[in-house]
Order: structure tokens, then C-alpha cells, then sequence
């Protein structure tokens, strides 16, 4: 922004010192009086007609230049938007895999306790009720799992892709 501040000086001071080289001031009689007033010269026609190029080749420039930097501002401005957005969504889907770590944990820890207590010799009685209560646990479990999952696999199908880039194209 500073060089773009700077630029517009050099611009108004070029446009001043053209008009400083340019101008002549001279005077005219209008009903009977003497008035000063400013005119360009026969001389200095080549010069003021440089002069009027250049003032509008920067003025160009300048316009051209300001036109850019909004152009690149509001690249920039959507694509940080993106990012921001698949940032969150990236969020959501490792809270999901956090969830869906803790119930295969908690189904692995239910196979491991009914592995135990066969190991310990179980009867009939102690081993139904295991059953009953592996099935009950893991099931539980299992939904949760199939849940999550569901929501991870909606969450990426309504992912929005990043957006086309058009920074730089006119």
C-alpha cells in the first residue's frame, strides 16, 4: 500500500512540474483592460501533448494497478475462506475418528474380558452370561461405530471442493 501512496505522489508531482514546463502566462486586453491569464505556447505544443501522454499513461497505470490488488484481495479473501472451511470440516472429521477409536477400544476390551474369564475356566452358567453380555456390549458398540462412520462418510460427501483459482486472470 505504501508504494502504491508513493506512486500517486510521483504522479501529481510529474503531472505539476509538466504543467510548470508547459504553461506560459501572458497577458490580454479584453474591453480595454490588461488580464494575466495562462496559455501553452506555439513552442511548447509538442511538449504539452507529451506531456497530456505520459500524465494518462500513468494515470492508466495507476488504475490498472489499483484493479489488480482488489482482483488479488478477493482471490485471496475466498481461498483463505476455503481453507478455513475444510480446516473446520478436517476438525469434525478427527473428532469423529476419536469417537470411533474409543468404541472399537471399548469393543476390544469387552473380547478381551470374555477371552479372560474362558481362561479362568468358566462353567456353562458364567459362560452364557458372557455371551449375553458380549453381544449386548459389542452391539451397542457396533452401532455406535456404524453412526459415526455414517456421519464422517456425510460429512466429506458435503465437503465444498477448493474454489478454482483466479488470481492473476483477467
Amino acid at each position: 500500500m505504501m508504494s502504491s501512496t508513493l506512486f500517486q505522489y510521483i504522479v501529481l508531482l510529474s503531472i505539476g512540474a509538466a504543467i510548470g514546463l508547459v504553461i506560459d502566462w501572458g497577458e490580454v486586453r479584453i474591453r480595454g483592460k490588461a488580464r494575466t491569464i495562462p496559455y501553452i505556447g506555439r513552442s511548447a505544443r509538442n511538449t504539452t501533448i507529451a506531456a497530456v501522454v505520459l500524465i494518462l499513461v500513468a494515470v492508466s497505470s495507476s488504475i490498472n494497478s489499483l484493479e489488480n490488488e482488489r482482483r488479488n484481495t478477493e482471490c485471496f479473501r475466498q481461498f483463505f475462506a476455503a481453507l478455513q472451511y475444510n480446516q473446520d470440516v478436517s476438525e469434525q472429521q478427527a473428532r469423529l475418528t476419536a469417537e470411533a477409536d474409543r468404541f472399537n477400544t471399548e469393543r476390544h476390551s469387552v473380547i478381551d474380558n470374555v477371552f479372560l474369564e474362558l481362561s479362568r475356566g468358566a462353567d456353562t452358567g458364567e459362560f452364557n452370561q458372557l455371551v449375553t453380555d458380549y453381544n449386548e456390549r459389542t452391539g451397542k458398540a457396533n452401532a455406535e461405530i456404524d453412526r459415526v462412520t455414517r456421519e464422517r462418510d456425510q460429512l466429506e460427501k458435503s465437503r465444498k471442493p477448493y474454489p478454482q483459482p483466479t488470481c492473476g486472470n483477467g
